[in-house]
């Protein structure tokens, strides 16, 4: 009887974590496809180049960042 036991709350254990896997699982495949919508992506080889366009849109952004306070700081110190 103690083994009947055992062996049920292994199956509801077993259960939950298949339960809990599959919910995992759709959440992946939901969140995939949000992203390829969102990024306009279909394959891993596009991803990599949408993630190469984007790291490079970012370092041309702190470029600007970087230029733009400089030129404040010019105006700055002749306004002193």
């Amino acid at each position: 009887m103690n083994e009947e036991k055992v062996l049920k709350a292994l199956k509801d254990k077993l259960e939950a974590i298949k339960t809990e896997y599959a919910q995992k699982e759709g959440a992946m495949a939901s969140t995939l496809e949000l992203i390829k919508k969102e990024f306009g992506i279909q394959t891993i080889e596009e991803a990599e180049d949408k993630l190469k366009e984007l790291e490079s849109q970012i370092e041309e952004k702190k470029k600007q960042r970087t230029k733009y306070l400089e030129q404040a700081q010019k105006k700055l110190e002749a306004y002193q």
